[in-house]
């Protein structure tokens, strides 16, 4: 009897609900299905077997790879193709038989897709040697992720570990498939509590092989997985001290890169990254994650080229790393053209825009970033909205473009959008663009309607709001409000709505003695009022304790309302008390004023308590050049030999230009923007106009 081709081999343990869809997706190349269940209790068995599989029953020893070669001990067939409950067949099924019947090869590739979220572009795409004939003497090694070995040779099974990173080239040919995987949304590794057994199993591993680099990197992204940056960190630096020339190098360098950044680390990150994308040059996440290390410090040139670099790769020396979608492509163009925008080149940014949407149409941050873009080229809300809506026909969807105007400030534009919310982050966007336009009252029944619709739960950012909304009214806090409220901050909200009711000068108005938990709630909630327009509701919160005045203070800066900003800045100053941020905020006041002698002082006295700022050092060293330009520009209409001086002064705008390329002043977006015609005397008035 002829010897079936390909056997589908699959572990499970209570996969009912997406086995069929695996199942369905390989049945019309698969010869023979070996399903080893290592322990269910519902109706996967049945499943399986209802799809011609044979089901071989392993108590499960926290060892995928006895497992595995459990089920390899029953192959029937001549090759075998490995997969999950949580995968599924999407492209290559039908061309798999021919492909297998031609090849010489002993093991071949797949491409994986792995959804990470809910949108297109929320996904990472790597290849894994997922076939392999049988009858070679390959058989699985490891406890978790394990590793497809021959005999017992060593060497063989570290060059395997690291299979689905190979370094670019491809010495192991690519099948057809292409597999959606799952397992990585949020919802199955919650579910399925995944991290936590694979920090088990890992820890177990480590236990008997301590130090092992491969266990170590993959503790490492267990951490991730469960949110402990810290942790992951550490384990990341351990593998990379162990692992020179581990074939999953590379993504070890991607994935600590990213915690790095996540900590708030990007110098770091970019040094790490500076050495590695020398040796590993085709590899475009590395110079994705680059370049915005260098954008988050400022260094904007840097990242120009590092987002090029990304965007130059070749998709044949790409395709053997794991990377997200769009590194080459549209995640690329985006980073340049926020790049292009903060250096003033808004013609190159708008080609940049443009080309990223004509790859991904609905990709957000180069929505935004475009519409943005147009805000500050002087286009009006209705004609931006139609120019979104033009790209993103003919399956537009309406909230997306108007999460975009909404990013720019154009809030009646999208609310005007948004009549029919359903989605959670619909309606929170709903609630935003009523509040921005001065809506509170609307905005405070739609909270409470909100947390009535089947008892939802409401996020905290939401429930602050709803508190914000009604102190606008003059309205107190309502039960359903503190039914949605985490009770642990009851108290705060009763105590800070008690001091807000007090009249100015009431005795009860002002806070000194407040302890930390008041203190930080009124600090949030006077820093979301400046972001919502509710200024004389800010004001309010200032006065309840001083340190909350050089909260407002550089709170207004960063929104865009200048003029109150330097006020304040300024009359704290008199008092002594601005930090070294309100001292460079206001620097950078005096600096665009073109008061350079006051503006170097102030930077330098924000470096005297913030000795290691590159903003501030690059502030000071400008101030100084615009100093010296001005007495050479002075002094060339009084010299008569004045060619050298104006060489000098040449060298001066250049040294001036590249400066000022750095990044290093404070950059806001459409929204933000709209604010910088706000004056002293409209202060007060502000919170009705809307």
């Amino acid at each position: 009897m002829e010897k079936p081709l390909l056997g589908v081999h699959l572990i499970v343990k209570n996969e009912e609900a997406l086995l069929a869809r695996c199942l369905e997706s390989i049945r019309a190349a698969a010869d023979e299905i070996i399903v080893v269940d290592t322990g269910s209790d519902d109706r996967t068995s049945q499943i399986a077997q209802s799809y011609g599989a044979k089901v071989v029953y392993s108590e499960w020893q926290d060892d995928f790879a006895q497992a595995r070669n459990t089920g390899l001990s029953h192959a029937a067939s001549e090759w075998v193709l490995i997969i999950d409950a949580d995968e599924e067949v999407m492209e290559g099924i039908e061309k798999l038989p021919a492909f297998l019947r031609q090849t010489g090869a002993e093991r071949c590739s797949v491409r994986i897709v792995s959804p990470v979220g809910d949108r297109h572009e929320e996904r990472v795409e790597h290849e894994s040697v997922r076939l392999f004939r049988t009858g070679q003497g390959y058989r699985f090694s490891g406890r978790i992720h394990e590793q497809l070995i021959r005999g017992e040779d060593y060497a063989e099974r570290e060059q395997e570990a690291g299979e689905e990173s190979s370094l670019g080239g491809r010495s192991i040919p690519l099948s057809p498939l292409l597999l959606n995987h799952t397992g990585y949304l949020p919802a199955e590794l919650e579910g399925k509590r995944k991290p936590e057994r694979n920090l088990r199993i890992i820890r177990k591993c480590l236990s008997e092989s301590p130090g092992d680099p491969f266990h170590t990197y993959n503790l490492a992204v267990t951490y991730c997985q469960l949110g402990d940056w810290p942790q992951a960190a550490e384990a990341f630096g351990c593998a990379l001290d162990a692992a020179p020339d581990a074939p999953y190098r590379p993504t070890l360098i991607r994935d600590y890169a990213k915690v790095l950044l996540a900590l708030g680390q990007p110098a770091q990150a970019g040094e790490l990254l500076q050495r590695e994308v020398k040796r590993y040059p085709h590899y475009p996440d590395l110079h994705m994650l680059l370049g915005q290390c260098l954008e988050e410090q400022g260094l904007l040139a840097d990242a120009f080229s590092a987002y090029g670099c990304a965007l130059t790769v070749d998709k044949q020396t790409a395709d053997g790393y794991i990377t997200e979608s769009g590194s080459r492509g549209y995640r690329a163009c985006t980073g340049l053209g926020r790049i292009a925008v903060r250096q003033g080149e808004k013609e190159l940014a708008d080609r940049l825009y443009r080309q990223a949407l004509t790859e991904h149409p609905h990709y957000e941050p180069a929505l935004c970033g475009w519409a943005d873009l147009l805000q500050l080229r002087g286009m009006d809300d209705e004609d931006i909205k139609q120019r979104l809506l033009e790209v993103l026909q003919p399956d537009g969807s309406s909230a997306l473009a108007a999460r975009a105007l909404a990013s720019c400030g154009a809030y009646a534009a999208a609310l005007a959008m948004l009549q029919s919310p359903g989605a959670q982050q619909e309606r929170a966007l709903v609630c935003e663009c009523l509040m921005q336009t001065g809506q509170f009252g609307a905005a405070a029944l739609r909270f409470a309607a909100w947390r009535q619709e089947g008892g939802a739960e409401l996020p905290a950012g939401s429930i602050a709001d709803w508190a914000l909304c009604c102190w606008s009214e003059q309205g107190t806090l309502p039960r359903s409000f503190y039914a949605a409220a985490d009770p642990r901050r009851h108290a705060a909200y009763a105590a800070l709505e008690r001091r807000l009711s007090a009249g100015p000068g009431g005795g009860e108005r002002a806070m000194p003695q407040a302890g930390p938990e008041l203190l930080e709630l009124a600090a949030q909630q006077l820093e979301r009022a400046v972001e919502l327009r509710l200024l004389q509701l800010s004001e309010q919160l200032a006065e309840l304790a001083e340190p909350l005045r050089l909260r407002q203070a550089k709170a207004l800066y960063r929104h865009g309302y200048v003029l109150p900003a330097a006020d304040r800045l300024l009359a704290l100053m008199d008092q002594g008390g601005l930090d070294a941020e309100g001292l460079f905020d206001l620097a950078e006041i005096l600096y665009d004023k073109g008061f350079y002698g006051q503006s170097a002082a102030l930077f330098e006295q924000a470096l005297v308590l913030k000795p290691d700022w590159p903003r501030a050092h690059t502030g000071a060293a400008l101030s100084y050049l615009q100093l010296a330009r001005e007495v050479a520009a002075d002094s060339i209409g009084k010299l008569q030999d004045m060619e050298p001086l104006k060489k000098d002064l040449r060298k001066l705008d250049q040294a001036v230009s590249r400066f000022g390329g750095l990044g290093w002043k404070t950059w806001r977006s459409g929204r933000q923007r709209r604010n910088a015609d706000a004056a002293q005397s409209d202060f007060v008035m502000h919170d009705r106009q809307g």
